[in-house]
């Protein structure tokens, strides 16, 4: 499984490429098996903070359930036909991400880029965690918005880039850049084992679930092989590590 030309472009373009059924259902239904079991031996309620902000049922975060959604289904070829064949490291872990129906309005968090410090999510101070590419596979579907949805605001990864070649890089360490001009937010609606593929600088945030049913999906942080942690430079140089997708850049010329 591949991407083809016209989802590169769209992928360089809007940040994203959304794959319907990528994963087979066998995986999904594994995956959310090995989950709901965990949650059904309760959650302790003074860590609920840490697993939205990191991951839920930590112990299972690197389960062969849970990596054989990316490893052993076509999403790994998928994500790599967007850089280059071999181009990623096999991730170590996941998060599971779940999304429990709450009371609140209807109103969407500001985007972030992942990677800074927060007081839950393990991140240390003065540090940002960088990655190539984020994979969310959906276990469950969203077909309304405010029901936990993956919300993307398309094309901001070009304007965080644009930012940080006029800007200090290391301005990241402090949090994601509050941009005076965002493209609107895009609440994604997914069916269980959609794939949905995403520059690491693309800016994003979880909606709210005002729905009556949880929201589970898997994410995993993918490194290009020759990814180097310490270089906060490729903030301002985002497509280095997609060979694939550089050629693009010539058409915004």
């Amino acid at each position: 499984m591949s991407s083809n030309q016209e989802q590169r472009r769209t992928f360089y373009r809007d940040g994203y490429l959304q794959v319907p059924g990528a994963i087979d259902l066998d995986h999904v239904r594994s995956a959310l098996r090995l989950i709901n079991g965990d949650i059904g031996r309760g959650i302790d309620p003074t860590r609920v903070a840490e697993f939205y902000a990191r991951s839920f049922c930590p112990e299972l975060r690197n389960a062969p359930e849970i990596l054989n959604l990316f490893e052993a289904t076509g999403a790994r070829q998928l994500a790599e036909s967007l850089l280059a064949p071999g181009g990623l490291r096999a991730p170590a872990m996941a998060q599971i991400a779940l999304r429990f129906p709450q009371r609140g309005d209807a109103v969407l968090p500001r985007p972030h880029v992942d990677g800074t410090y927060g007081p839950s999510n393990g991140v240390q101070k003065g540090q940002v965690a960088h990655f190539t590419m984020l994979a969310m596979v959906a276990l469950s579907d969203v077909d309304a918005d405010f029901a936990g949805n993956f919300t993307l605001w398309p094309g901001s990864h070009h304007l965080y880039e644009r930012h940080f070649q006029t800007h200090d890089v290391n301005e990241m360490v402090h949090g994601t850049p509050k941009l005076e001009k965002l493209p609107p937010p895009l609440q994604t609606r997914v069916k269980a084992g959609d794939l949905l593929l995403s520059h690491y600088q693309l800016g994003h945030a979880a909606a709210p679930n005002l729905a009556a049913h949880v929201r589970y999906a898997v994410f995993f942080r993918l490194y290009h092989k020759d990814h180097d942690a310490d270089d906060l430079s490729i903030l301002s140089d985002i497509w280095r590590e997609y060979p694939h997708l550089a050629r693009f850049k010539s058409d915004d010329a």
